[in-house]
């Protein structure tokens, strides 16, 4: 998965202050958005929308 590729670690988090919706999150600061985007595209044909992972 991309949150692997990327160093960081999965969890699901539920509806908080900062979590929106809930669902399974990739938790790792500083991950660039472009290179982040540009991963999941070549898992993801349909768009960045469905990337949490």
């Amino acid at each position: 998965t991309c949150c692997k590729r990327f160093g960081g670690t999965t969890s699901f988090l539920t509806t908080s202050g900062k979590v929106r919706y809930a669902g399974d999150y990739c938790l790792r600061d500083g991950i660039d958005g472009t290179s982040w985007y540009n991963c999941c595209r070549q898992f993801i044909p349909k768009g960045g929308s469905a990337c949490p992972w």
